[in-house]
């Protein structure tokens, strides 16, 4: 279920073009498949994360959590009502992804979000996380299941070997 704060924060995006979406609400954009009441946001530089985390909470939303290691990712997860989104700046997300990502249309909302390809990865690997809940491990592997369908191979063979250290052994894009 869509919640007033997610088609907020859809709203926000709509006009944008330095994000797209990942996790869970790419996968319902992608597939169908119903996701939490979150949106998991990748950006394109350290300077749209800030200036985005910056805009949101002047309008409304609460900061709740933040991490960085200074030197690869920033990440911050703002809430209202009940509604989280998760903002990333990954440096080899900005390299690998982003000239990579894809607008997708469901139910009316237009959004930018990563490539089918890359979210057939993604799912993958959370379905090796063990700290995963079996709700979001049943959603995964139905979520692989209908995108391994949807791949252009060749885009897909394309991708493996750009994909940093970090995304093999840790298992983030």
């Amino acid at each position: 279920m869509i919640t007033n704060e997610m088609k907020e924060a859809i709203l926000y995006l709509s006009d944008k073009e330095n994000y797209m979406v990942f996790a869970g609400f790419a996968t319902y954009l992608q597939t169908g498949i119903e996701s939490s009441a979150d949106i998991d946001i990748y950006l394109k530089s350290k300077e749209d994360f800030d200036g985005m985390v910056e805009e949101l909470v002047s309008q409304g939303w609460k900061k709740v959590k933040e991490g960085t290691d200074n030197t690869h990712y920033w990440h911050a997860c703002l809430e209202k009502n009940g509604s989280t989104l998760d903002l990333v700046y990954s440096k080899s997300t900005a390299e690998v992804c982003f000239p990579l990502k894809q607008k997708f249309e469901r139910d009316g909302i237009e959004l930018y979000a990563l490539s089918t390809e890359l979210l057939f990865l993604e799912k993958l690997n959370q379905l090796s996380s063990i700290k995963r809940t079996e709700k979001k491990t049943e959603r995964d592997r139905e979520a692989v299941s209908i995108l391994r369908k949807m791949l252009d191979l060749d885009k897909l063979r394309a991708i493996l070997p750009q994909l940093k250290d970090i995304y093999w052994r840790e298992g983030y894009l």
